[in-house]
């Protein structure tokens, strides 16, 4: 039987992926024309919104789903967050590049 403490601290960590998960939800179906690294941003973190849901939801007794679960979900999650944050990396590394290369050419 799992304490009360920890289905109270994952309640609302589920809470909150899950209100991120709706923002990023919102965020992707929105009308507007999206540039593509805004799209993909997106995309990352829905993908992390998910596993980090899964991992959390699997991680203590009412619903557990096993150490290597855990292991499996938990890694997957920081793995898509590092991704994401690799890429916005890449794309400030492009514009700091094309800032440069104007101002020569200016």
């Amino acid at each position: 039987m799992a304490s009360v403490g920890w289905i109270v601290s994952d309640s609302i960590r589920l809470l909150l992926i899950l209100l991120v998960g709706l923002n990023n939800i919102f965020q992707l179906l929105t009308p507007d024309k999206v540039p593509p690294t805004k799209k993909t941003l997106h995309w990352g973190n829905m993908a992390s919104c998910v596993a980090t849901f899964i991992w959390f939801l699997g991680a203590h007794e009412p619903l557990y789903f096993g150490w290597q679960a855990f292991l499996i979900f938990g890694t997957l999650s920081m793995l898509i967050i590092l991704l994401t944050a690799l890429y916005i990396s890449y794309v400030l590394a492009i514009a700091q590049y094309a800032a440069v290369n104007m101002s020569k050419k200016l």
